[in-house]
């Protein structure tokens, strides 16, 4: 039986095995979570998306091991963003990783602006939004 300690680089992939499943309106919410703390701490992101260049499982292992370092108590944190809110950055990386591993890399992307590389969540239901929200109403 595969579990999370012992296989860190797949962790998504463990979660769709064995069937588990997350509503696209939770995945949403967690995406709108990720993109307050990227405001708060704007390079939460970066070093993961440099590692996704080469592979997807190496950033997910990577934001694994940061969580696993972090020290705080899981179930602490989670209370916590069931409750809506995001009060730390060890918080905002657990949010990160809940949304990798329901819904992958997709949801986090860059601004679309050729002179703009910030970071931000994608939190529409049909992905498509392009820009960061400095940019969002000039490119309308």
């Amino acid at each position: 039986m595969m579990d999370f300690a012992s296989d860190r680089t797949g962790a998504a992939r463990c979660v769709h095995a064995r069937g588990f499943s997350c509503p696209t309106t939770v995945r949403v919410s967690l995406a709108r979570l990720v993109e307050a703390a990227l405001k708060v701490w704007p390079d939460l992101a970066e070093p993961y998306l440099r590692l996704r260049v080469g592979h997807d499982d190496s950033a997910t292992a990577a934001l694994w091991t940061d969580v696993g370092r972090d020290g705080r108590s899981a179930a602490r944190i989670w209370r916590e963003l069931a409750g809506g809110s995001i009060r730390s950055e060890t918080a905002a990386r657990h949010c990160l990783l809940l949304l990798v591993i329901h819904d992958g890399w997709k949801r986090i992307r860059s601004c679309a602006s050729p002179d703009c590389q910030r970071v931000f969540a994608d939190a529409t239901n049909a992905l498509s939004r392009r820009w960061c929200a400095v940019h969002s109403s000039r490119a309308r």
